[in-house]
């Protein structure tokens, strides 16, 4: 059946709720068969790999968003870019975490160049892993 699937995936009509699923292999629901919702970074994604109702509440929550905090991102999805430029305020506060300056800088210049109009705060630039220990989240976050 997997084969047969995966020969007809062009095919296939995938509906758009979700499902957790418990068992193991992942196979079926009833007469349902399951497609796991992979999420692969990609610059021009048509769909997220999330349900409608969650896009809707990030569009309406977005421009209520004072910080913005992104974590290892290089900011190219370009979907997701142009839902920030559309709808965080100019006044929101970002901070960069990432491995050196220049990857910090390049997301920087990534998303202001598409419109992402935030106060930008001076970027985290020696890891993740270092950011929690030194608690730059707590200090970003009283500010």
């Amino acid at each position: 059946m997997a084969n047969a699937l995966i020969e007809r995936a062009s095919d296939l009509d995938l509906g758009s709720s979700y499902e957790i699923a418990t068992q193991h292999p992942i196979a079926k629901s009833g007469n349902r068969a399951f497609v796991p919702a992979l999420a692969i970074p990609v610059e021009t994604k048509t769909t997220y790999e999330c349900p409608k109702e969650h896009i809707d509440a990030l569009d309406e929550f977005l421009p209520k968003v004072t910080k913005l905090l992104l974590i290892g991102w290089r900011g190219t999805e370009a979907r997701f870019v142009k839902s920030l430029a559309d709808n965080i305020l100019p006044g929101t506060q970002m901070m960069i975490v990432s491995s050196n300056a220049e990857k910090a800088h390049e997301l920087a210049n990534n998303i202001r160049r598409d419109g992402v109009r935030a106060q930008y705060l001076p970027a985290s630039n020696h890891g993740f892993t270092n950011f929690v220990i030194a608690r730059e989240a707590d200090e970003f976050l009283e500010r």
